[in-house]
């Protein structure tokens, strides 16, 4: 399963020893690593039949990019920890598979490696790390009033989309 998720991936210049290995190893430029982890649980953060495979996988990234972005980091290593049933089918994982790999790729990153395990129901979960490419992190803790707060993109999607399924 793991040949097939990598099959054909593309590594950013990060990865200097990727997938295939015990370990991963990956160039952080100036010293420091932004890391973030997030699963993903059938039934609580998704359902596959409101969702595609490939939707989750999609997620699953974004929420983990979304983190060390918010730090002011750029993704470059996805690690994924996938536990799954044993009858579940190949082309749901395929699909995560693909997903998890084309939003990855779009981010400029690479996913360097994973584990796999089975579990009573699909899991997906995600560790970022991210580079700061030589600037200071932001950080929630030196926020103070009067500072601009900003957000990118659409509030409140998931919610309507959650309303319009239920």
């Amino acid at each position: 399963m793991i040949d097939r998720a990598v099959a054909g991936r593309r590594q950013p210049a990060t990865t200097l020893v990727g997938p295939g290995h015990d370990a991963d190893l990956v160039a952080a430029a100036d010293g420091r690593v932004a890391v973030s982890t997030d699963m993903l649980v059938e039934g609580r953060h998704f359902r596959l039949d409101w969702s595609t495979p490939h939707d989750v996988g999609r997620k699953a990234v974004a929420q983990n990019g979304a983190d060390v972005a918010a730090m002011g980091a750029r993704p470059t290593a996805f690690l994924v920890g996938l536990g799954f049933p044993p009858d579940t089918p190949v082309d749901v994982l395929d699909g995560v598979s693909a997903g998890i790999g084309e939003a990855a790729e779009g981010l400029g990153a690479g996913v360097v490696g994973g584990d796999l395990v089975q579990a009573s129901q699909l899991i997906v979960a995600m560790t970022v790390l991210g580079d700061l490419d030589g600037r200071a992190p932001l950080l929630r803790s030196a926020a103070r009033p009067g500072d601009t707060v900003a957000l990118a993109g659409s509030t409140g999607r998931s919610a309507a989309g959650l309303a319009v399924l239920t």
